[in-house]
């Protein structure tokens, strides 16, 4: 063969091969064999990829060109001879668009004609092939399924490569776009509708339904929320025209194209329409934010019992329950997240949350629904209650603080007759008993627009309170009984020992020398239960109580509210009480009314039993200022104003009649100073706070039960008369425990008294007369004296204070029966005959069971002791004046025989 000739395929039909001019043609000498160099030259990266049609139905890679190769010649016989063409192509060739096509250079060399290569027998051979291989693949096919068994059955899995995720997305994507010819969105609407196009409930296949629910209920790997979170976080999903629809609630959602701002506008419709629907729910008339006047169309009625310390809690809870997103959101704006400070969370003080939550969404509550007011009811009270000015109210109103000033004026109305209700009740209830405190009230009327016929007017009037007595028998308030005993006229026979025996001596001093925790235990007697009393404002009426006729008209009013009246009534004792004005005028009243036939007429029903505790207490405490002041310029150490004035705390305007918050304070300051100073004297230190640092640094601090040996050595030492009368002797005693407890100082002789610029307060308007009798020379130790009498009166002011504030009944009856006759050595004599009456009717003419009678306390029936305990309280002011008033006294008390005392 011509090496300038190309080789081709041998084909049944004639074919022609296409020269490029740009080539030269150059002959290659064959190389390896089977490997022909009748080629055309062309680059060699295309040389390399030519089809080689040296034989047929061989293809030979190319190899780089070897000039050292050996020829190769064809094994067999010689193939025929090929026709070449260089023409035209004819009709046979195929063409497209007029070109000639390029046949297919890997297509398989056919022989051209004849024998074993006539297109008949190729034909039948291919289909022979096709036969041979379909009878191949149905053996394969079940050589397959049986190996699939036999691995199913040994548990291995078919081994199948796994693909790159972005080739299962291809592959998806394309399916959709190619096969279903849908868009994502087709998909993805197609996939999760509710409705059809008529608007009819889409019926879903069996499979679709699964694949949803398992989707949608996060029974799968990815959850919903976190394909939503991505859609939301994506950059693609933000359209720049979309912005100013973040979050809106104006455009419905549905309308929104863009991602992002349809999923905020969705939230925040979505969380709207919540909220709407939370707050329809929480108005409803039965979820107890209702309240009315006459309780109409189920709507509760609004009583006392609504309104209280625990309103804001219960309408707290309410909210919570019914409210809990609204709820949510509030505290989240309220308030930021509190502050961790060395690992320890802050607490708020100052506007806490939830009450400010509260406050907030029921005026919400309160401008959707008229009648959800129940905290805005309490609030209007509140403000009516301190006289708060009408523009307020309707201030408040217009903004659904509070409802109008009419409505709360309403709302009083109704609930004071629903208290009146409530006290008849429980005043003819016979099981139930109470008790009444009546005083004086009255404010100043003054006239700001002087004109003709206004002037300044002080109005006058009288107000009771009715106070429920749970856990008192009714028996102790037996009348028939009360009656029997005041026949017996007990109170004849009445000595000054019998009044000391009355007083638990024991009690009194195993109390004095411990702490307050002791208060509670050994120095507890007839405690009351730590629980709110229930009390009731009577209506008040304008009289004045200092005028008999108009007090009796105010008492029978009285009780007419607590259901007892002029021929229905109980026959049992009603307690009334009051400061000693008052106890001092139903005395009278009793007096006078006493020829009455009728119990109800000739008032034996009412018992004043016992001034009230704290005008007591207080008149004492303004006895001690008496006793103990002298003046600010005082250089005795013994007296308050000495002390006062070290301190720079400023006396009472009137020793008569002190502030009791600030004359307490200041006098149990200095009272603590001198307890102080004597525990100094007793550790022989000059600091005692010093002291006991050193101790605690050397492990070396006493035990309580050593501090409660030494407190009472101090308390005999530093706070009884006794002490008092040791401290006067003008001879040392080493013999005596209470000489050698307390040590002997250098003599001192007391400055002279600096009459100018007396900084003192006035005790009364009268003027205090010099004493006549001059202070014997070589007297005792005066200054000490006094400090005694100082700690000793005031520590009794302190257990009275504890002993209150404890609500402990029977320790301040024991302490007002001592001030019996406190009050008989001051010029507080009017509280002598007061407590001289209550304690001959509790303690001679009254039920002696302690639990019958709330102000008594059980009795122990002791015999007086000694003497002392009258001399603590005559001797306390008018005693103390003088040394030789006071032997005067003692001597005279000593050799008095003992006279019955008349009643007051």
């Amino acid at each position: 063969m011509d090496p300038f000739t190309p080789r081709c395929r041998v084909s049944a039909r004639p074919f022609k091969v296409k020269f490029k001019p740009t080539y030269t043609p150059q002959i290659h000498p064959p190389q390896t064999p089977g490997y022909s160099s009748n080629t055309w030259a062309t680059p060699q990266h295309q040389n390399d990829t030519l089809p080689d049609f040296s034989s047929p139905g061989m293809l030979t890679p190319r190899v780089p060109f070897n000039e050292f190769a050996a020829p190769w010649a064809p094994p067999g016989p010689a193939a025929s001879p090929l026709r070449v063409s260089t023409a035209k192509h004819s009709d046979d060739s195929p063409s497209i668009g007029g070109k000639r096509r390029r046949r297919d250079s890997n297509a398989e060399n056919l022989a051209p004609s004849g024998g074993e290569g006539t297109p008949l027998s190729l034909v039948a051979k291919i289909k022979e092939l096709d036969k041979k291989i379909m009878r191949a693949n149905a053996g394969l096919v079940k050589l397959q399924e049986e190996r699939k068994e036999l691995r199913e059955a040994q548990g291995i899995r078919k081994y199948t490569p796994r693909q790159k995720i972005a080739e299962k997305l291809d592959k998806a994507l394309n399916f959709l776009d190619d096969t279903c010819k849908w868009k994502l969105s087709d998909f993805l609407w197609h996939l999760s509708k509710l409705k059809d196009e008529s608007g009819e409930d889409y019926h879903r296949e069996h499979g679709h339904a699964e694949v949803m629910a398992i989707f949608l209920q996060g029974r799968c790997r990815h959850k919903p929320a976190a394909i939503i979170d991505a859609w939301f976080r994506s950059p693609d999903g933000c359209a720049a025209n979309n912005l100013q629809l973040m979050y809106s609630t104006s455009t419905d959602f549905t309308e929104i194209k863009s991602i992002r701002a349809a999923l905020t506008s969705f939230a925040t419709q979505a969380v709207r329409k919540e909220i709407i629907k939370e707050a329809e729910e929480a108005i409803k008339p039965e979820n107890g934010l209702h309240v009315s006047l006459k309780g109409k169309n189920d709507t509760k009625q609004v009583k006392w019992q609504d309104i209280g310390s625990a309103t804001v809690a219960h309408v707290s809870a309410l909210i919570q329950k019914n409210q809990p997103l609204l709820w949510a959101l509030i505290m989240a704006v309220s308030g930021r997240r509190p502050r961790v400070r060395n690992g320890v969370q802050t607490e708020r003080h100052r506007r806490p949350l939830e009450t400010v939550c509260v406050h907030t969404i029921l005026t919400l509550n309160f401008s959707r629904c008229q009648e959800a007011r129940l905290l805005p009811t309490a609030r209007g009270l509140l403000y009516f209650a301190f006289s708060a000015p009408v523009d307020l109210f309707s201030y408040n109103s217009r903004i659904a603080g509070m409802p109008a000033y009419t409505t709360i004026y309403k709302m009083l109305e109704e609930l004071s007759k629903q208290e009146s209700k409530l006290v008849q009740e429980h005043g003819r209830n016979p099981d139930l008993c109470s008790k009444t405190v009546i005083d004086n009230v009255q404010n100043y009327l003054r006239a700001r627009d002087q004109r003709i016929g206004r002037e300044n007017k002080l109005n006058v009037g009288i107000a009771a309170t009715y106070i429920e007595l749970p856990g008192v028998r009714p028996e102790a308030l037996d009348l028939d009984d009360k009656q029997r005993q005041i026949a017996e006229n007990k109170r004849q026979d009445v000595t000054v020992d019998q009044l000391l025996g009355f007083i638990d001596e024991t009690h009194l001093d195993t109390f004095g020398p411990h702490v307050s925790l002791l208060y509670r235990t050994r120095g507890a007697k007839l405690p009351l239960p730590a629980e709110a009393t229930k009390v009731h404002p009577l209506a008040s009426s304008s009289i004045k109580e200092t005028v008999t006729t108009e007090l009796k008209a105010g008492l029978l009013d009285f009780l007419g509210q607590a259901g007892q009246q002029q021929g229905d009534y109980l026959r049992r004792l009603v307690l009334v009480g009051g400061d000693g004005l008052t106890y001092e005028k139903v005395l009278q009243l009793k007096q006078y009314m006493q020829f009455h036939n009728d119990a109800f007429e000739s008032h034996e029903i009412l018992e004043p039993g016992l001034p009230e505790s704290f005008h007591s207490e207080w008149t004492g405490m303004s006895t001690a200022y008496e006793a103990h002041w002298s003046d600010m310029l005082s250089d005795d150490p013994g007296t308050m104003g000495h002390s006062a004035h070290k301190i720079n705390r400023p006396g009472p305007s009137n020793l008569k009649k002190v502030d009791y918050y600030p004359a307490a304070d200041l006098a149990f300051t200095i009272l603590d100073m001198c307890m102080l100073d004597c525990w100094r004297i007793a550790f022989n230190a000059d600091d005692i706070f010093e002291h006991f640092k050193k101790l605690a640094a050397d492990g070396q601090l006493p035990e309580f039960e050593e501090l409660e040996v030494i407190a009472r050595k101090l308390y005999d030492a530093y706070s009884t008369t006794k002490a008092i009368h040791r401290a006067m002797k003008t001879q040392h005693d080493s013999s005596s425990k209470w000489d050698s407890f307390v040590p002997v100082g250098s003599a001192w002789t007391p400055p002279k008294s600096n009459k100018t610029n007396k900084a003192g307060s006035k005790g009364s308007n009268k003027k205090k007369q010099p004493c006549k009798t001059p202070p014997e020379p070589g007297i005792g130790d005066w200054t000490l004296a006094r400090t005694i009498a100082f700690i000793r009166d005031f520590l009794w002011q302190r257990e009275w204070a504890y002993a209150t504030a404890e609500g402990d009944v029977g320790h301040v009856y024991e302490v007002m029966k001592l001030f019996l006759f406190v009050y008989a050595g001051s010029s507080h004599t009017n509280y002598t005959s007061y407590f001289l009456e209550g304690i001959i009717r509790l303690e001679l003419e009254s039920s002696r069971d302690p639990s019958a009678n709330p102000d008594v306390a059980a009795q122990t029936g002791q015999t007086p002791i000694d003497a002392h305990r009258a001399i603590e309280a005559i001797g306390r002011c008018k005693a103390l004046q003088t040394a030789a008033t006071l032997y005067r006294s003692l001597q005279a008390l000593y050799r008095a025989p003992q006279t019955p005392i008349n009643s007051a």
